[in-house]
């Protein structure tokens, strides 16, 4: 081979690099362009996702209408009953049983007591401020076994401490259980069906909502101004909300099952150090939504499938969104005027858009996995962190070598010798070979 060939080579090879840097950065501009047509949430959808649980704090509240008021029955704080002709027996002045069902509001008076309702019925007429067992100021009693039908508030805790809720059957309520300013107490194993809130609670703290079934209501479980709680192991299905946090902080919402819900989880406004961990999620507009200076938040362990938005960050900092599974979906993850989280450790598979980013800047973006989706990532007036440097790494892209197809290992290792280049701006520098 002449010399002059030689050079025409070693040029030809030059304009085959070239071309092939060019045709992944016309691909990374693709996914930038069919972003902005894909659909967006609009601020007034974001607004409605983090209000709507919430509202019903304020409007049940003090919405009421006129009907004729029930009959009340009291526990005395002697232990009497008033009437004695109501039917429910008092056992030994700390033992209360319905001995049929009963069509009046209860009123308690004592502590230190358990109300069992045998399964009976107590039925109201629907008074937005009418309460089905009234707990004010009460301390160590525990209500089970009622079945609750038409009340404004069926079980109304306000200033109460200590107390169980336990296997109790709701249905057509305006609220179902009702926590204010109340305390240390548990809600586990009750049904609430047809209401149009579920559990709720204002200003309460170190409470307990567990292994309840909250279906076909207009909203789950709701906390407002309220920290230290435990949601766990809730199945909630086919609610417009099924759990949203506003201006609460340092609650732990774990393991609950969320299914075909309009709006899974919201956390907005000052929500601050709150856990969302080893939740699964299915068929929803939106999975996981933190938006309104919600900061200092911990997304974990998630499971999310098939819903519309898996995890979106809207005007939030400092959040980390790590370990989630988020697959069959439209948009997985995105941030909206975020800065400051960090993302890591998601596999995200089989979406149309692996991570967008819009107005985000300072996140740090590694270890992450994103296999077949339809575009792996978006990127607007953002710049980020995409890898944690030699030899800690980037992220796995699965349609690197379709970009990339010369690169090869960087010493011998797990890492290609080519960054994933999403924009000038933007570039994982080492990105995986393998998952």
């Amino acid at each position: 081979m002449t010399k002059k060939e030689k050079k025409k080579s070693w040029k030809e090879r030059q304009r085959e690099r070239q071309t092939k840097q060019q045709n992944a950065q016309e691909s990374s501009q693709i996914q930038r362009e069919a972003r902005k047509k894909t659909r967006q949430w609009p601020k007034g959808k974001i607004l409605v996702a983090a209000f709507s649980i919430v509202l019903i704090l304020g409007v049940y509240a003090v919405w009421q209408y006129a009907t004729e008021p029930l009959p009340l029955i009291y526990i005395r704080s002697d232990g009497s009953v008033d009437p004695e002709t109501a039917s429910i027996s008092n056992l030994g002045n700390s033992n209360y049983v319905f001995t049929s069902d009963v069509y009046s509001s209860i009123i308690v008076e004592r502590d230190n007591i358990v109300v069992d309702g045998g399964n009976h019925i107590l039925q109201g007429k629907g008074g937005n401020d009418s309460k089905g067992i009234d707990l004010r100021g009460r301390s160590n009693v525990t209500i089970m076994n009622v079945r609750l039908q038409d009340f404004g508030y069926g079980i109304y805790l306000y200033s109460s401490s200590n107390n169980v809720i336990a296997q109790n059957q709701f249905t057509s309520q305006h609220n179902g259980i009702w926590f204010e300013f109340s305390s240390n107490s548990i809600a586990r194993g009750n049904s609430i069906t047809k209401s149009d809130a579920s559990i709720l609670l204002y200003s309460s703290s170190n409470n307990t909502v567990t292994d309840n079934d909250l279906t076909n209501n207009q909203f789950g479980i709701s906390l407002s101004s309220s920290s230290d709680n435990s949601i766990s192991a809730n199945n909630i299905e086919n609610n417009e909300g099924a759990i949203g946090l506003s201006y609460s902080s340092k609650n732990n919402i774990s393991e609950n099952t969320l299914d075909n819900n309009q709006y899974s989880i919201s956390v907005a406004y000052g929500s601050s150090e709150n856990s969302i961990r080893g939740n699964s999620i299915t068929s929803s507009d939106g999975a996981i939504l933190l938006a309104y200076s919600s900061n200092d938040n911990d997304i974990s362990g998630n499971q999310l499938d098939s819903n519309k938005a898996g995890v979106r960050l809207d005007q939030s900092q400092g959040n980390s969104v790590s370990a989630n599974n988020i697959e069959n979906g439209e948009d997985s993850i995105t941030l909206d005027s975020s800065s400051n989280n960090t993302i890591t450790d998601n596999e995200v598979v089989s979406n149309q858009f692996g991570i967008s980013l819009s107005s985000s800047s300072g996140n740090s973006i590694f270890h992450n996995k994103f296999i077949s989706n339809t575009y792996s990532v978006y990127s607007s007036l953002s710049q980020n962190i995409w890898d944690d440097g030699y030899p800690s790494g980037g992220n796995f892209w699965s349609d690197y070598e379709k970009l990339y197809p010369d690169a090869k290992a960087l010493d011998d290792s797990n890492i290609w010798d080519k960054p994933y280049v999403i924009d000038e701006s933007n570039l994982d520098k080492y990105p995986f070979m393998s998952r």
